[in-house]
């Protein structure tokens, strides 16, 4: 599997010396929150997209994925009035189309907020969401790119499509292939799923991981109350090692110390280690 670091964990200021410790970790790859870049998509262009993609290149990382598309946007839902669904699915497509720009392929859409299903019934949510997400995979495929999305559990505010079975369900009626589902490693620790499970059943239509823990707290920090990122790998190995794995933290102070002790500890559990230590990108 690859291992990759999403830049969520580090404001834009740090990009060299965190590109600097990734390196020193064997990491050639990263997801990016285009805000850190783009405060609105839909006034980025390609030439600017370029050289974000190039500075990273000539740092020896690739951009592989994307994630908080929806970032500073306010008012917006998926169970809104038609007005409110198309707006958002106007910002959506500028954030596909900065994403393919960019060349991530899977772009993770979380967005609690933006999916509030508050009044709804569970069959008349779905229906709305199934036919919003085809929307939404016909933009995705215009722009080389997948939508994949993420459940999001109660504890952090949302309702909707709070599990990753729940999500897997949703995903399937879509039936689309601009649409995939987010697996993430926190989730599953809070909701108690096991990755087994959910990759035995929906396994084919996962297109990203990220590796994190409750709350999105520093990987490894919460010891055996958070995440076995050694027997997720185990299952990822077995089940999908195509599949690659991005860490997801939030930002907090001494990030490119913090990064890569987290960059280190990914590596061992789903990249190559070698025996001295070095680690070695795995094998994409």
């Amino acid at each position: 599997m690859r291992v990759a670091v999403s830049n969520l964990a580090w404001e834009a200021d740090r990009d060299s010396a965190v590109a600097q410790a990734l390196r020193r970790t064997g990491i050639d790859a990263i997801d990016v929150v285009p805000g850190r870049y783009f405060p609105d998509p839909a006034v980025a262009t390609r030439a600017e997209a370029q050289a974000v993609r190039d500075w990273w290149r000539d740092q020896g990382m690739e951009i592989v994925g994307m994630q908080s598309l929806l970032f500073g946007a306010d008012g917006l839902n998926v169970f809104g009035p038609p007005e409110i669904q198309d707006r958002m699915l106007r910002r959506l497509d500028a954030a596909c189309q900065l994403g393919g720009w960019l060349g991530a392929g899977p772009l993770v859409f979380g967005a609690p907020r933006n999916r509030d299903a508050s009044g709804l019934g569970a069959d008349e949510a779905q229906d709305i969401a199934v036919a919003f997400l085809r929307r939404l995979g016909a933009i995705a495929d215009r722009h080389g790119v997948r939508i994949c999305v993420e459940p999001v559990p109660a504890r952090y505010g949302c309702n909707f499509m709070t599990t990753s079975a729940a999500a897997s369900a949703v995903v399937a009626a879509v039936d689309h292939d601009g649409i995939g589902l987010q697996l993430d490693t926190g989730t599953l620790r809070v909701t108690g799923e096991n990755v087994e499970t959910v990759l035995e059943a929906q396994g084919g239509v996962v297109g990203h991981v990220h590796a994190s823990e409750p709350d999105l707290v520093a990987l490894g920090s919460l010891g055996a109350l958070g995440v076995d990122h050694e027997a997720v790998a185990a299952t990822l190995r077995r089940l999908r090692p195509d599949l690659t794995v991005s860490i997801e933290m939030l930002p907090a102070p001494e990030p490119v110390a913090r990064v890569e002790a987290a960059a280190r500890l990914a590596q061992r559990a789903y990249g190559n280690v070698l025996p001295d230590g070095a680690a070695q990108v795995a094998a994409r």
